[in-house]
């Protein structure tokens, strides 16, 4: 009988091993496991018990084979058409794979940045270099590994292949340890710069290895559940450093629990508290509540701490504050009081579909009571329909924001919004497509006016202004898009050309309103500089202002050139005072200012200047 057993369980590991043959045989690896779904830089909820504690033995980088070793998977297949992927390699700046990476994706996406309730998925390198997230619902995902920050669309039966090159060539290594010297699996180790995010896990021996590391300072810490975050160490590394032997020490931190309760005293699941984020402690530690409201923060630095918490369709709030010290029971009772329900039901002015990337945001007007000023907004999502339901806010005054990063309609479309204690409202909020102002700057000769900077002043119909500017490309065209309705203004102020101002240009909601520029030259001014003896000044500037401007507003300016000579334009019909100033060392060393009319706007005139010693102070050139 027990021969039977051993022969049965030898015929199941022949027929998995024919089976892996099989798929890799005809190109499709299997999918690699991703690592489970956190909150930012932690797990949602913390396990029950601390991390293993390993005994000390030889590193083995082979624990990073979350993928088959030397695999890459095509960029248009996927075995499961409703489901999607990311997959690629990591090396290092002289074409090295770098095992043990930490590339972490973030799942929610709110105009290209990772939303408030978000979950960040990771993967480690393999000794290949290679890593693989698989089975990911078609979205947009934020993507970040060393330098590399990337919004990835991943599709239903698509697989994006995403290398990526670090940064350098460098090491850094070491071991993660308790107090007691014992190695630590498993830990996250960071090093970061003001450019640089590199992010790796211990093997089960403790140990890490960061590769891929350029010159320049950093900061090395490391984090592992229900231990501190170990204190910064700083490192000045240079090109190609193998920085090893490096030890950081995690303590055991400290425990708090608690209950949060609604108005009427029940418990509420579901709900997300944390620590709120402090620089000097490395990030934060997290959970969510179970069915009756409870909930267990281990791993908390000793100290004063705030606390914040959240559910999705929640306003979030940031309190309580308490002290947490060691060997003691932390116990903290959370009441989320607001009873006020807010229902926003979001349309479009067209009657088209809605867009996919479309985001509810609720700002408070003024801080609720137990909620710090500097605290975000609350985000949700919409539903197929364009309805989402808030609940559990305070009472008070509130900006209700509709976002999008649609081409098509108005980024932003805001309302206001009063919430009474107890009772629920619905607001209705209509996108509007955004207007466009489509023109073109041509010279006088009808010909296409490029690199001419024009500047728009938009007054909204609420009374709000907005400023923006565009550059007219090589055939003279300039585009300001997503625009409200309302009155603009179009200017044009170029060196050299007249003034250039269209006033009371009406734009209409959703409307495409063309519109044409004309820049001119005006009058043409040229001439010679010379000095005394009639020999030819170079580099000396040449200012025309308007006569009796008290602000010295130069119209148009010119230098000379190696022979005296100048040429400038842009003068309409008016008196100038034009000033032929030479500067050494600093200051003026000679000048020289003559008047001139210009009667006919286009026609060129001729002014001669001869430059004489410097005898009192000259206004200076603006």
């Amino acid at each position: 009988m027990r021969l039977r057993t051993i022969w049965l369980y030898l015929l199941i590991i022949l027929l998995v091993a024919v089976t892996l043959l099989v798929i890799f045989r005809d190109g499709e690896p299997p999918s690699a496991p991703a690592s489970p779904p956190t909150a930012a830089d932690g797990p949602a909820r913390p396990p029950a018990q601390p991390p293993p504690v390993r005994p000390d033995g030889p590193a083995d980088w082979d624990v990073f084979a979350d993928a088959p070793l030397g695999t890459t998977f095509r960029r248009d297949r996927y075995t499961d058409p409703t489901k999607g992927g990311i997959s690629g390699h990591v090396h290092d700046a002289q074409g090295r794979p770098a095992a043990g990476v930490m590339v972490e994706i973030i799942d929610a996406m709110v105009l290209g940045q990772p939303s408030q309730f978000f979950t960040t998925t990771k993967a480690h390198t393999d000794r290949n270099g290679y890593y693989a997230f698989m089975d990911l619902q078609p979205d947009r995902y934020y993507f970040l590994c060393g330098v590399e920050r990337e919004v990835l669309p991943v599709g239903a039966g698509e697989l994006l292949v995403r290398d990526v090159v670090l940064p350098g060539s460098g090491k850094v290594s070491g071991e993660v340890v308790d107090a007691a010297g014992r190695h630590i699996f498993p830990a996250f180790v960071y090093l970061i710069s003001a450019q640089v995010r590199l992010v790796t896990r211990t093997t089960e021996t403790g140990r890490f290895q960061i590769a891929g590391v350029p010159s320049g300072e950093f900061q090395l810490f490391a984090r592992a559940d229900g231990f501190t975050p170990s204190a910064r160490k700083d490192l000045q590394l240079e090109e190609a450093e193998d920085e090893s032997g490096i030890t950081l020490l995690l303590e055991s931190g400290c425990v708090v629990s608690g209950v949060v309760r609604d108005g009427a005293g029940r418990g509420l699941p579901d709900v997300m508290v944390s620590t709120q984020p402090d620089a000097a402690r490395l990030g934060t530690v997290s959970t969510q509540t179970d069915a009756a409201g409870l909930f267990e923060l281990e791993g908390v630095p000793a100290g004063r701490i705030t606390l914040q918490v959240w559910a999705e369709g929640t306003y979030t709030r940031v309190g309580p504050t308490l002290e947490v010290l060691p060997d003691r029971p932390n116990t903290v009772e959370i009441v989320l009081a607001g009873t006020a329900r807010l229902v926003v039901q979001v349309i479009t002015s067209d009657g088209s579909d809605l867009p996919e990337d479309l985001h509810v945001a609720l700002r408070p007007r003024s801080a609720p009571r137990s909620r710090s000023a500097g605290a975000g907004p609350l985000r949700a999502q919409p539903d197929a329909t364009g309805r989402c339901e808030l609940t559990r806010l305070e009472a008070g005054s509130y900006q209700v924001q509709v976002e999008t990063a649609s081409r098509l309609y108005l980024p932003v479309t805001e309302r206001s919004v009063e919430l009474r204690e107890g009772a629920g409202q619905e607001v209705a909020i209509t996108l509007d497509r955004g207007a466009a102002i489509n023109g073109v700057v041509r010279n006088t000769d009808g010909s296409s006016a490029r690199n001419f900077r024009v500047s728009l002043t938009m007054r909204e119909s609420g009374g709000r202004v907005q400023r923006r500017s565009a550059s007219s490309d090589a055939d003279g065209r300039f585009v300001f898009d997503l625009l409200p309705a309302g009155i603009a203004t179009l200017e044009i102020n170029a060196n050299g050309f007249l003034p250039v101002k269209q006033d009371n240009l009406a734009v209409p909601a959703g409307a495409d309103v063309p519109v044409t520029l004309t820049v001119d030259r005006g009058t043409q001014l040229e001439g010679r500089v010379t000095d005394e003896d009639g020999n030819p000044c170079p580099n000396v500037n040449v200012i025309a202002r308007p006569y009796g401007d008290s602000s010295f507003r130069a119209v148009s300016q010119a230098i000379t050139g190696p022979d005296g000579r100048y040429a400038m334009s842009g003068l309409r019909a008016g008196t100038y005072v034009v000033y032929a100033v030479r500067r050494g060392g600093g200051r003026s060393t000679a000048s020289q200012s003559q008047s001139i009319s210009v009667e006919r706007p286009g026609a060129r005139l001729t002014l001669d200047i001869t430059l004489r010693p410097l005898s009192g102070p000259a206004p200076p050139p603006r």
